[in-house]
């Protein structure tokens, strides 16, 4: 009895090749499917945790904004001395609160009083004036505003008490209340004006 041929040789190898063939395509595809769920999970992460702590970093880093400091976090004081025919000195403002806040930009408007009543002063901008900016100020802080003020030929005379007001460009007001005159600026011409020069805030 004969025995049944054997398949060639080459129809066995082709059916081993197509065998791996299948193999390969099946680890390919599985290996493309971890990749994508990878991908997604990245895109997730990305969209959920990225979010929520962004802002956050942004909010507590040194470029956070800095509000501007109201009336109510800010107290003044005055010191106002007689030197060299004029009275000299600064409003110095002291952040009391235990927030930082900043100052605006630009230099404030002062006005004064004596006895509830505005002394009629021109205002010029003071330059010249040795200081580093001041701008922020963190709780306790101080900024000085320096003052000078010249040519005054009325009341008061001697030991008055004056209040001054410095506004700021964005309408922040603040009071440094009863300033005690040590002298007063002498009265150098009475057809001229009283002038009260003020610079911008520095460091105190």
């Amino acid at each position: 009895m004969l025995a049944p041929p054997k398949p060639p040789n080459d129809e066995l190898e082709l059916l081993i090749k197509e065998a791996r063939d299948r193999q390969l395509r099946r680890r390919l595809l599985g290996a493309a499917g971890v990749a994508i769920i990878a991908a997604l999970g990245l895109g997730i992460y990305a969209l959920t945790h990225g979010r929520t702590t962004g802002p956050s970093e942004t909010l507590s880093g040194r470029n956070a904004p800095v509000a501007v400091c109201r009336s109510s976090q800010l107290s003044g004081t005055t010191f106002l001395q007689a030197a060299t025919m004029s009275g000299v000195g600064p409003i110095t403002i002291t952040n009391v609160s235990g927030i930082v806040c900043r100052l605006p930009h630009g230099v404030p408007s002062v006005r004064t009083t004596w006895r509830g009543r505005d002394l009629h002063m021109q205002e010029r901008v003071l330059t010249g004036w040795q200081g580093r900016p001041a701008h922020v100020l963190r709780p306790g802080a101080k900024a000085a505003v320096p003052l000078m003020w010249t040519n005054w030929c009325g009341r008061p005379e001697g030991m008055a008490r004056l209040v001054f007001y410095a506004r700021f460009p964005n309408g922040l007001n603040v009071v440094a209340p009863e300033q005690r005159l040590t002298g007063h600026p002498d009265c150098v011409s009475r057809a001229d004006p009283s002038i009260l020069s003020v610079g911008r805030p520095i460091r105190s």
